[in-house]
């Protein structure tokens, strides 16, 4: 049995992932609010209304669910997350679920619906695809740890392949290939609920966000890449920007970049809070203080609420 799911039948009423992103951060906002009934139902009414919905978007949905005791919900939720990619691993790493399912002894449950669920996620995802780019990700990691002489030019062709698909057929992120697999790229993790394996590559490549920011913009409200992706891909190469750090002769950064902020490092002031929140709700995410209210729920009651690569890589609120 699967609480509220219907065999493979994710039928979409909605393709405006602006909306998306909006409701979710919205949702999150009624739970640290107090509303938590309200947030519940606004997450089930966005994954009804969307296809392809974010994993970890679900993990918190569930995590909220469990927290507050509304066990049927956080049954769903989690369903949800498994049709995402996540694995069972995933949810025992996160304590709050780790606890409720053993609480509501759930894990044998999860463990008899978990094949299926899973299917039905490797179905849903382009797997020839996504293998073309494990293979890609594979090369690119191989030449970086073994300081190859080849690993600018395995780079390069890498984002330029990158950016053909894009242009061609949307960016190749989450909702196209699925989010990361250890058992295909040991080096990405799970638990981060991402899609590394093309991710990675916009990272090594310091012109990726001069180069493709326009268009990657798009890409946001067709679902292809979530926002904090988007923003993040500005962070890092903003990070090889300031260190001087660019040994490809084709690529010219512009240095101009928004002030998101995803991996913060201090404190800031109203003033600059008040950019912050213009640069983000701009690309569809959360007000720095909605993150820094998430970051004291992580850090009273286990939650955890940030995912994604770029979390923590440089030391920040992590």
């Amino acid at each position: 049995m699967t609480i509220g799911l219907k065999s493979n039948t994710y039928i979409p009423i909605a393709d405006d992932y602006t909306i998306y992103h909006q409701q979710v951060n919205y949702a999150e906002h009624l739970f640290l609010s107090g509303s938590v009934d309200s947030s519940i139902a606004l997450y089930k009414k966005t994954f009804k209304e969307f296809g392809f919905v974010f994993a970890k978007d679900c993990i918190v949905a569930a995590q909220i669910a469990a927290y507050s005791n509304e066990s049927e919900s956080a049954l769903y939720f989690i369903h949800r997350a498994l049709l995402q990619g996540v694995k069972i691993i995933c949810l025992k790493d996160i304590p709050i679920l780790d606890i409720y399912l053993a609480k509501a002894d759930k894990w044998k449950h999860i463990g008899e619906v978990y094949d299926s669920l899973h299917t039905q996620y490797l179905r849903s995802i382009d797997f020839k695809k996504k293998m073309k780019y494990v293979s890609y990700y594979l090369e690119e990691q191989n030449a970086k740890n073994n300081g190859s002489i080849d690993y600018t030019a395995i780079v390069y062709a890498n984002y330029s392949s990158i950016k053909k698909e894009t242009l061609a057929l949307g960016f190749p992120g989450d909702k196209v290939l699925g989010i990361d697999d250890e058992s295909y790229t040991p080096e990405s993790e799970d638990g981060r609920l991402s899609c590394e394996n093309t991710l990675i590559t916009l990272y090594h490549y310091p012109c990726s966000f001069t180069e493709m920011k326009e268009l990657l913009l798009p890409e946001i409200k067709k679902g292809n890449i979530h926002p904090r992706d988007y923003a993040y891909i500005s962070e890092f190469e903003h990070r090889l920007f300031v260190n001087n750090h660019n040994r490809f002769p084709q690529c010219n950064p512009s240095g101009n970049y928004s002030n998101y902020k995803i991996d913060w490092f201090k404190s800031y002031t109203e003033d600059e809070i008040k950019t912050i929140y213009d640069m983000r709700s701009k690309i569809y995410i959360c007000s720095f203080q909605q993150d820094l209210q998430k970051k004291e729920m992580e850090e009273k009651h286990n939650f955890k609420f940030f995912f994604g690569f770029g979390i923590g890589f440089f030391e920040g609120h992590r």
